[in-house]
């Protein structure tokens, strides 16, 4: 920005003097990249960038010429959420603008950089949703985040409905008659260690019923589990990952942003994020700790709450 100050009866145009030309050149505030087909303004004439992110105004007076610029980056127009659940949305327009100075001399071209902040769609993240369904049957929706190939998202621990399924336990093989006493003791160990198993797995299938077993661990709470795995915690791969091209996804929205994170810094926030959340697992009615919460605490403490809709 030229350090100009207010203009003054010095600056004012003077009468019959020569005009001057001032070049404007629109950069990203971030990368310094050349910003085409933004909006020029100098003292009342308005134009467009070139594929250069440059303009020329000429035929200006002497003196001071007040300039603004401003681009509306269509592509990148969001929304951020009022609530999610139900959706309740503002919308806005991904506008930048900035102002500067440039002094005007008769016969000379003054030059002038102007940087704006650009806001940019972030392709490899993907924020996606599958809501609860009563019919044809029930089933339990889910909400997880996507970071090209990988994913994450928070889930119940394994035998809650809506986890995974769990598979029933086997008992370990009987002894032989010639074992020795350490295959013995390490009998004992497993064997232990199946009754444990077992009991978890009748308390989720006893008479009460799964659902109603079900019901009670939603609002009670479980241990939570990144990606729904208990024995592979550092797994990036969340079972749902593909939803949206696969057609099953009610909802789906990449971030806005207009800062200079890179992808691979948001890549970073977002993992580090996952790894860090835990916790039981939870649902009250949006409340409690569960992948809707882990979806939204992710938006609200990485400064990612700026979304497009797909």
């Amino acid at each position: 920005m030229a350090e100009l100050g207010e203009k003054s009866a010095l600056a004012k145009p003077i009468e019959g003097a020569k005009k001057g030309k001032v070049k404007v050149s629109v950069r990203d505030i971030c990368t310094g990249a050349r910003i085409e087909d933004a909006t020029v303004v100098v003292e009342g004439q308005k134009k467009q960038t070139d594929s250069q992110g440059e303009v020329i105004v000429d035929e200006l007076s002497m003196g001071t010429a007040d300039i603004t610029v401003s681009k509306h980056f269509k592509e990148a127009d969001y929304i951020k959420f009022i609530t999610h659940r139900p959706a309740i949305i503002r919308s806005y327009e991904a506008k930048s603008s900035e102002k500067d100075l440039a002094l005007v001399e008769g016969g000379e071209t003054a030059k002038v950089r102007v940087e704006i902040p650009v806001y940019k769609v972030v392709e490899t993240v993907l924020f996606s949703r599958i809501h609860l369904r009563f019919r044809p049957e029930l089933e339990y929706g889910h909400w997880w985040i996507e970071v090209g190939e990988k994913s994450y998202g928070w889930w119940p621990e394994e035998g809650h409905l809506g986890a995974k399924e769990m598979e029933e336990p086997l008992p370990p093989p009987p002894l032989s008659k010639n074992a020795g006493i350490v295959a013995k003791l390490m009998h004992k160990v497993e064997t232990a260690h199946y009754a444990a198993k077992k009991a978890r797995y009748t308390a989720n299938y006893k008479a009460a019923g799964q659902y109603a077993q079900a019901i009670g661990k939603t609002f009670a709470g479980v241990p939570g589990i990144l990606n729904g795995s208990e024995y592979q915690k550092k797994i990036e791969r969340d079972p749902h990952h593909g939803g949206m091209d696969d057609g099953k996804t009610d909802e789906d929205y990449r971030p806005v942003i207009v800062d200079c994170r890179t992808r691979s810094d948001i890549h970073k926030a977002i993992r580090d994020f996952s790894f860090a959340y835990s916790g039981d697992w939870s649902w009250r009615f949006e409340f409690g700790r569960n992948c809707h919460t882990f979806q939204k605490d992710a938006m609200k403490q990485l400064a990612l709450a700026m979304v497009k809709k797909l």
